[in-house]
């Protein structure tokens, strides 16, 4: 084989690769879709220059642009001819002491997923083991959380209550394909409260599209979000650890290297790929944020970018409050996929903190596979000095009274009471906290305020439970003698459990008027029965027309009860009874026309909901007749009677139409049937 030779040179050499390298983790796999959301990057923060970059302290350039043509145009020989062992069969010790045999080399390492050197007078060069999408395969395992102390500020990312701003990149969309977790992840932003046309997702289609580079890796401080999936590598020796994300950006040679002045950038090349990348260290993300990001989630969905020993890309990054996610070793794209997707899924529809939803992981959080010979078990980590406790958004919202959903700025509020009367109205709210579990529902005080008047502060357990970690309450504050028609500031503030505060203020129209009327509905409930047994034969058909009349005591509440006040039931009846001596003998009766009683129905809408639900009952009997039969001399006795609405209950999955004034539907069963339409008026 063409590189035979360095067989033998690797068992020359093995004494010297303690110095060389120990091992560490990997490459980063992970995956994407389409594009989601609108393309706006922020301009690139003024870069600094700390004191404590490795590269200065090191005494080795800070930027490709410091390196000589001759250092840049050597490391680009020696990574082919490192590639070119490998491709042959060489082993990667073997690769190393050939690199560690060079008399310009100043340090390298390497493990089974990636190799790294630096010559003098140089930046690092990664060769990264190119590593199969894969699919997830967990073992029962729990998530590990690294913490690092704690804050007295703990918060929702975000300046504005509903202004939330998400960065997602996939450069290499093109390698990772249908595993890619970029456009999935930000279509789920794009949905979360607060993000819409807030997102800003990058995929590098194709391996030259450079919609994905240096630049989208400035600015993060204009973002609450930050997701990255791609490619990532950690080597360490005794000396120095060394960690190392790819940009998607690509070179041709030395020469262009010379024209890149950031600092802290390096170079990396993947086996199997004729592309040469730029990639980024962490000297890169300390010149950028001097003192880490504050109050972001930043999630590294990408090979070795987390370690609890030395992870230099978690330290440069990691702020005052915000969360670090990445993983330890090499990680199959599909597991890297289907663990994003489950953690945004979490903070988006239930809003609640990143530790809640990386604990909510299990085996997801664990990846459990084979690569290059050699047993991995890759973990996403998660790490903060709020021990996890951040949150994504916005976890309080005030409702509308009547038919539920969020109570939009320039909404309308019916306050109980009548205008310019000199008596004090009464505002109602409803309220829904989202994001508190139930061992903390004692821990999260809620408050609503109309223009200075406040309710008496309240934990959320006083409301009721929505799902498993939401909580809806409703009430009304006194506020004061209102006029006809005024503009209000509505606020619901919820005191969190670990700390901050989560906040939903609106502005709306506070309208009075006469007292509110109970509302009238009127319609018509139909039954049939049908029974056949052979011998007998019972035909009941019962048609009421009924009017229905709010309870003056539910006006304005979440619950409108409607009782029955009157209607009258239409009844006929047929069919046919075996008699001793004429066999079968068929019979009709009615129609016979009764009133129905008051009360003798109720509706009951739950205007929480939206669209609203509803239960419902309605059963009139009336007297007993005598039914002649239509053959010799039999006669019997029946009551006119008839369960003229069904019985149906709010999770039967009747709603009240989208106006809110129409309740129809039907059942049936293999002996009756119900249907109804009842109207507003």
């Amino acid at each position: 084989m063409r590189f035979s030779s360095y067989g033998s040179l690797a068992l020359l050499l093995m004494a010297m690769l303690a110095g060389c390298g120990g091992d560490s983790d990997a490459v980063a796999d992970t995956g994407a879709s389409s594009p989601s959301g609108p393309v706006s990057d922020s301009p690139p923060e003024e870069p600094s220059n700390p004191a404590s970059l490795e590269c200065g302290a090191a005494e080795f350039p800070c930027s490709l642009f410091e390196v000589s043509v001759d250092v840049l145009k050597r490391g680009e020989q020696l990574a082919e001819a490192v590639i070119g062992m490998l491709d042959g069969g060489i082993p990667v010790d073997a690769a190393l002491a050939f690199l560690l045999s060079q008399p310009d080399m100043a340090d390298c390492a390497g493990n089974s997923a990636a190799i790294r050197f630096r010559l003098k007078g140089g930046r690092d060069v990664f060769i990264l083991q190119p590593t199969p999408p894969g699919s997830m395969a967990p073992e029962s395992a729990p998530p590990v959380a690294m913490k690092s102390g704690t804050s007295s500020q703990k918060v929702v990312v975000g300046q504005g209550e509903e202004n939330k701003r998400a960065l997602v990149l996939s450069p290499f969309k093109y390698f990772f394909k249908e595993f890619d977790d970029g456009a999935p992840v930000a279509q789920r932003l794009e949905a979360t409260r607060g993000y819409g046309g807030n997102v800003t997702y990058r995929e590098n289609a194709t391996k030259t599209a450079a919609t994905v580079g240096i630049q989208q890796f400035a600015g993060w401080n204009h973002y609450d979000v930050i997701h990255l999936t791609g490619h990532g590598a950690q080597v360490c020796d005794v000396n120095r650890c060394v960690a190392t994300v790819l940009t998607g950006d690509i070179y041709s040679d030395a020469a262009d290297l010379l024209q890149l002045t950031e600092l802290g950038l390096n170079t990396a090349h993947v086996r199997g790929s004729e592309g040469k990348f730029l990639a980024l260290g962490a000297d890169y993300f300390r010149t950028q944020y001097p003192s880490g990001l504050d109050s972001k989630l930043i999630f590294f969905n990408a090979c070795q970018t987390y370690s609890a020993a030395n992870s230099e890309l978690r330290d440069a990054l990691l702020g005052p409050n915000s969360v670090f996610l990445g993983w330890t070793d090499v990680v199959e794209s599909g597991a890297a996929k289907a663990a994003a997707l489950a953690v945004f899924q979490d903070l988006s529809a239930n809003g609640v903190t990143a530790q809640h939803a990386f604990d909510g992981l299990g085996d997801l959080a664990m990846n459990r596979h084979t690569f290059e010979a050699k047993q991995i078990e890759a973990e996403l980590r998660l790490d903060s000095d709020t021990g996890g406790e951040l949150r994504i958004r916005e976890v309080v919202r005030l409702e509308r009274i009547t038919g539920g959903g969020e109570l939009l700025d320039n909404g309308t509020v019916n306050v109980v009471g009548t205008a310019n009367d000199g008596v004090v109205d009464l505002v109602p709210y409803q309220v829904l906290v989202e994001g508190i579990s139930e061992s903390q529902q004692e821990a999260a005080v809620i408050q609503f305020t109309v223009d200075g008047y406040s309710s008496t502060p309240q934990t959320v357990s006083a409301g009721e439970r929505v799902g498993d970690t939401g909580w809806r309450l409703s009430g009304q504050i006194p506020y004061k003698d209102v006029a006809p028609d005024q503009r209000v500031e509505m606020l619901a503030t919820v005191q969190l459990p670990e700390g901050g505060t989560s906040s939903h203020r609106v502005s709306v129209n506070l309208t009075a008027g006469s007292e509110p009327e109970a509302e009238t509905w009127v319609g018509e409930g139909i039954y049939h029965l049908d029974v056949d047994t052979g011998d007998h034969e019972v035909h009941v058909t019962v048609v009421a027309t009924v009017t229905f009349q709010q309870d003056p005591a539910t006006i304005g509440a979440r619950y409108k009860y409607l009782d029955s006040v009157g209607g009258t039931m239409t009844w006929i009846r047929s069919g046919s009874v075996p008699t001793a001596f004429d066999g079968p003998c068929a019979y009709s009766a009615g129609p016979v026309e009764i009133p129905i009683p008051d009360g003798d129905g109720q509706i009951v809408i739950d205007t929480a909901a939206s669209p609203s639900t509803y239960s419902m009952a309605g059963l009139t009997r009336g007297p007993e007749i005598r039914i002649a039969e239509n053959c010799g001399n039999y006669a019997f006795s029946t009551r006119v009677s008839g369960s003229w609405a069904a019985a149906i209950s709010p999770s039967d999955g009747f709603t009240v139409s989208a106006d809110g004034g129409t309740i129809s539907g039907s059942t049936s069963s293999n002996t009756s049937s119900h249907e109804w339409t009842f109207r507003r008026q």
